[in-house]
């Protein structure tokens, strides 16, 4: 058994005893750190959740005015399909009509240079040539 009236005995327990108390007080340290560390992490996966939802209710939106866009995308192209068309119509219209006024211009001058020509043959009096 131990010797109670030894006077290391005392000292000894009173040692044992603050190495416990210091013991627990480390552990309770370890405890509190461990507690903020889980408080924080939970804080950082409920913003993870909060984001999560808002990012799956945007999708969501997205994924209901996809169709319209793709409905809205396909009338468009049908549309500028028909402008060209309407374009290539004004233009064929306008290339025919050029030609025309081109014709008409050239006419009108060769019907001046004869008549100028008859006119001066006229004046100087000289015979037109005898057309084959």
């Amino acid at each position: 058994m131990v010797d109670s009236k030894n006077p290391n005995y005392h000292r000894e327990v009173s040692e044992s005893i603050k190495s416990v108390f210091d013991l627990t007080s480390r552990i309770d340290e370890r405890v509190k750190y461990i507690t903020k560390k889980q408080d924080e992490m939970s804080k950082a996966v409920e913003n993870q959740r909060t984001k999560s939802s808002e990012v799956d209710g945007r999708m969501r939106v997205l994924e209901s005015i996809k169709d319209e866009i793709e409905k809205n995308l396909s009338s468009l192209g049908q549309l500028v399909h028909t402008l060209e068309l309407s374009l290539q119509q004004v233009q064929i219209r306008t290339t025919g009509q050029e030609n025309k006024w081109k014709t008409a211009i050239s006419f009108g001058v060769q019907i001046a240079w004869v008549i100028l020509a008859a006119y001066l043959l006229a004046k100087l009096g000289v015979q037109a040539p005898a057309v084959p």
